[in-house]
C-alpha cells in the first residue's frame, strides 16, 4: 500500500508542478499556451543560466579568423589526452586569456569557471570536444547580464596544427575560432528561453534538441490525459491540482475499498493485507452469502453428480475384487466417499473376485469379526446394520444357490 502511494506520489508531484505540465499537452488549448508564454518571467535583455556541457572544439578543421586552422581528428584521444594532463586538478578557465597573460602584464588569473570533465559527445550526442563546467556565481551573472558570451579553447597542438589536448579555457566576447560556443544567441527568442524553461522542468539537460524534449512532453501527455480520464476530469482540471489532492483523488478509492475490508474482516483500519486476508478466513463466511444463487445451485449439482458417480465407480470396482455382494450395494450407496474408501481399504474379500460364488446353502452370519466390528467404526456404520447387511447378503446368496441347483 505505501509503494502504491509513493508511486502515486511521485506522479502526482511531477504533474502538478506547472501549468506547463497539462497545458502543453493538448495542442488545441491555444489559450493555455498563450498564457503559459506570457507567464515566463525574464527581464528584457536577461539571458539564461549558462549550459554546464558546452563543445570547445568541433570534429575536423576548427578555422580562426586570423588565417590558422586546428584539426581534431579524432575528439576520443584528444578527450583521452586531456584528461591525462587534468590529473586530479579541475581545468582553470578565466577571463580573456589571462592565464597566458598574467606573466607579461603582472594582472591576477582569477577563475571564473573550473572544468571538471571532457567528453567527446554531448548531452544530445553531437561529437566533439564538450567540457563539464562549474560556473562560479559571479560569472553567472555577468553571462545572464549579456556581459560575456564566447567560451574559447586553449590547445596544445603540433606542428601542422593537429590538436593534441586541451589545456584550459577563457571567457571572452573576441573568440578566434569560428567554432567557438555562444553561451547565448543574439537575440534570445523567446522560444528558446521557453525550451529551457521546459527542459528544465522535464530534468533533462539544456543541450537537449527540441524533438527529444517534445518526446517526453507526449509521453507526460499520455499519462496527463490517462489519468483525466480514469479521475472523470478536464486536463485543466487536472493541471491545476496540487500534488495533495492529485494523490487523495487516486489513491480515495483503493483507501475506501481497504476500509471497508477492515470493517469486514473485523481488524483495524491500518492492518496489513495479510491481516485483513487472514480476518476474513477466520470468519468462516458461507460463500452462497456472496455469491449469486444460481451459480451456487450449479456448482452444488455438479458437485453431487460427480460424488455420485465417484461412489457408483468404486462400489462396482469394490463388486469385480469380491468385497462387497448385490446385497450389500444399496448399503454401499448410503456411505459418503470417505467412508466407502475408509470400508474399503480395510473390508475382506467375500467371494472370489469374479466368480460370482456366495456362501454356501444354509450358512448363517451370528456376529462380526473383531476386524468387521473396526471397520464398521471407520465406515460411520453402527455394528448392527453392518451386520443386517452381512446377513441379508448370505441369504441371498444362499437362495440363488439353491435354485441353481434344483
Amino acid at each position: 500500500m505505501e509503494n502504491v502511494k509513493l508511486l502515486v506520489s511521485r506522479i502526482a508531484r511531477r504533474l502538478a508542478c506547472s501549468p506547463l505540465t497539462v497545458s502543453l499537452l493538448d495542442a488545441s488549448r491555444a489559450e493555455q499556451v498563450t498564457a503559459l508564454l506570457a507567464s515566463v518571467e525574464l527581464q528584457p535583455g536577461e539571458a539564461g543560466d549558462p549550459p554546464e556541457w558546452v563543445r570547445l572544439l568541433a570534429p575536423g578543421v576548427n578555422k580562426a579568423r586570423d588565417g590558422r586552422s586546428y584539426t581534431v581528428a579524432d575528439p576520443a584521444k584528444v578527450v583521452q589526452l586531456s584528461h591525462e594532463w587534468k590529473g586530479a586538478i579541475d581545468l582553470v578557465v578565466c577571463f580573456e586569456h589571462q592565464t597566458d597573460r598574467a606573466a607579461t602584464n603582472g594582472h591576477r588569473a582569477d577563475a571564473c569557471a573550473w572544468i571538471k570533465e571532457l567528453a567527446a559527445k554531448g548531452p544530445d550526442g553531437t561529437p566533439g570536444v564538450w567540457a563539464r563546467f562549474d560556473w562560479l556565481d559571479e560569472t553567472r551573472a555577468l553571462i545572464k547580464a549579456r556581459k560575456y558570451r564566447y567560451l574559447s579553447a586553449v590547445v596544445a597542438h603540433d606542428a601542422a596544427g593537429n590538436v593534441l589536448f586541451v589545456p584550459r579555457a577563457t571567457l571572452t566576447n573576441t573568440p578566434a575560432l569560428n567554432t567557438t560556443t555562444a553561451l547565448f544567441s543574439a537575440d534570445q527568442p523567446k522560444d528558446n528561453i521557453m525550451l529551457q524553461k521546459l527542459l528544465a522542468m522535464l530534468g533533462l539537460a539544456a543541450t537537449t534538441p527540441e524533438d527529444k524534449a517534445l518526446e517526453h512532453v507526449g509521453a507526460l501527455a499520455t499519462l496527463a490525459a490517462a489519468l483525466a480520464k480514469q479521475m472523470g476530469v478536464e486536463l485543466s482540471v487536472l493541471s491545476a491540482m496540487t500534488a495533495e489532492a492529485l494523490t487523495a483523488a487516486l489513491t480515495k478509492p483503493l483507501a475506501d475499498k481497504i476500509a471497508t475490508l477492515s470493517v469486514t474482516a473485523k481488524v483495524a483500519a491500518d492492518a496489513t493485507p495479510e491481516a485483513i486476508v487472514a480476518g476474513i478466513r477466520a470468519l468462516g463466511v458461507d460463500p452462497k452469502d456472496h455469491i449469486s444463487r444460481g451459480v451456487y445451485d450449479d456448482v452444488a449439482g455438479r458437485l453431487a453428480t460427480l460424488t455420485a458417480e465417484l461412489s457408483s465407480g468404486k462400489i462396482e470396482e469394490a463388486k469385480k475384487a469380491g468385497k462387497i455382494t448385490p446385497a450389500m450395494e444399496a448399503w454401499a450407496k448410503t456411505l459418503s466417499p470417505e467412508q466407502l474408501t475408509a470400508f474399503l481399504s480395510t473390508a475382506p474379500v467375500i467371494v472370489a473376485p469374479g466368480s460370482g460364488a456366495q456362501p454356501g446353502p444354509g450358512e448363517q452370519i451370528a456376529t462380526l469379526s473383531a476386524e468387521e466390528k473396526a471397520e464398521a467404526v471407520r465406515s460411520g456404520v453402527s455394528e448392527e446394520a453392518f451386520l443386517k447387511a452381512k446377513q441379508a447378503d448370505a441369504a441371498a446368496a444362499s437362495r440363488a444357490a439353491t435354485l441353481a441347483a434344483g
